[in-house]
């Protein structure tokens, strides 16, 4: 799996994004993720701002562990409920 770091290019964090929401089965969760304004942006911005070939910036690369942790936060919530 590619790590979040300088060596990561765009491409490569698109392809463990499209993974994770393959593995997520539950629709409504992926579409919560989606629509959720801040992990949407992540996502969308790093999309705008670069090209897939591009290695990732720190900005990024914090942006990127900002939507781990707040995707894990979710999750969590949802076997909480």
């Amino acid at each position: 799996m590619t790590k979040c770091n300088k060596n990561a290019k765009v491409r490569d964090i698109n392809r463990i994004y499209r993974e994770l929401k393959g593995i997520v089965v539950e629709e409504d969760i992926i579409k919560e993720m989606e629509e959720d304004e801040d992990l949407g942006m992540v996502i969308r911005e790093m999309n705008a701002e670069l090209r897939e070939e591009e290695y990732l910036d720190e900005k990024h690369i914090e942006n990127l562990k900002y939507f781990c942790k707040k995707f894990t936060a979710m999750w969590i919530a949802r076997f909480l409920r």
